[in-house]
């Protein structure tokens, strides 16, 4: 099956929201299904507003054309959703870091993910209601690690690249310029004067609620990505060690690259997700 541009409408934003979805070849009725979170992809807007539906037409025309690196041809995220037999969303954050604002009342991003576009997905095309994980980059990187982190009742496994892992270090690091202290952020409020906010919403205070879980973790990060970025995925790295969640740490001899580490993350989140499918699967024969 080809991609789908989807459009739904949603109380939580106020408006109707575009994103896109990639089904495999061999359906998607109970099969795992990847939630894609993106980065910060517009600076011209403000964080409530959700990307426009021209984003996502061309993710679809991306989703069926290969990724190349250094000359090596890469699998399309369609070959990718037809070969592991899983779904991927392609879900709309806008620049919200995939969080509810504390302020503005249609800028409930979290909410519009947990509670209408899970749902919607799930009736239309029959995923599998309990084994979902989430990848991303960047912003989504981190967005995907806090979702896993605050609903580990709804996935399995969340992957990022280069994903903020903890806010309140990036400006000792010299990230002067750093973005969430810029327009995009303002319904969040800013670093310094909302601290206590933005700590809560960290991915390393929040590991705290998957303590000795099962979930599963994959941290992937630019060895040469900015500095206090690069601190926040080492730091997350040993909580995670101390806490004993199971999780895979890797950092790559680049910077802010997606490509082909994102791929790389739905290959992982597939394999765990259809091994828990094949378990389950055998344990009922």
């Amino acid at each position: 099956m080809a991609f789908c541009l989807e459009e739904m409408n949603s109380s939580a934003l106020e408006t109707k929201v575009p994103f896109g979805v990639v089904t495999p070849a061999a359906g998607a009725q109970g099969r795992p299904v990847i939630f894609m979170l993106h980065g910060m992809a517009r600076w011209d807007r403000y964080y409530e507003e959700p990307m426009e539906r021209a984003f996502f037409e061309k993710i679809a025309q991306a989703a069926s054309q290969p990724f190349d690196m250094l000359g090596q041809p890469l699998f399309s995220l369609q070959e990718l959703s037809d070969q592991l037999k899983v779904t991927v969303v392609a879900v709309n954050g806008g620049n919200s870091w995939y969080l509810d604002s504390p302020s503005v009342p249609k800028s409930r991003y979290e909410t519009h993910i947990v509670s209408e576009l899970i749902p919607f997905v799930r009736e239309k095309f029959g995923v599998s209601r309990d084994l979902a994980g989430l990848v991303g980059h960047s912003m989504g990187g981190c967005g995907a690690v806090s979702l896993l982190c605050k609903h580990p009742d709804m996935f399995v496994c969340a992957g990022s690249r280069c994903g903020v892992m903890e806010f309140a270090n990036q400006s000792r690091f010299g990230d002067k310029e750093w973005h969430l202290n810029s327009r995009v952020s303002m319904p969040l409020g800013d670093l310094k004067t909302h601290a206590a906010f933005w700590d809560a919403q960290s991915p390393l205070v929040l590991a705290e609620k998957i303590r000795e879980s099962d979930r599963r973790i994959y941290l992937d990060v630019g060895a040469f990505d900015r500095p206090g970025l690069v601190d926040s995925n080492r730091r997350m790295h040993e909580k995670l060690m101390k806490l004993g969640i199971y999780h895979i740490y890797r950092e790559t001899p680049d910077g802010h690259e997606f490509s082909p580490y994102l791929w790389e993350l739905v290959i992982w989140s597939a394999s765990i997700l259809n091994a828990s499918l094949k378990s389950r699967s055998s344990v009922q024969s």
